[in-house]
């Protein structure tokens, strides 16, 4: 698995940044639900 994880941006101990991967990108932070079926269900209604 090919990642890569760059920084844009610092205040603090906080931070932003980008994840790379071979399919993709996603910006971080980032809501990345990990769960039952059931518990993703009540959060999506």
């Amino acid at each position: 698995m090919n990642l890569k994880f760059e920084i844009e941006a610092e205040d603090g101990r906080a931070r932003c940044g980008r994840v790379r991967m071979r399919r993709g990108e996603f910006h971080t932070p980032a809501f990345l639900p990990v769960a039952t079926l059931g518990t993703v269900r009540a959060l999506d209604s």
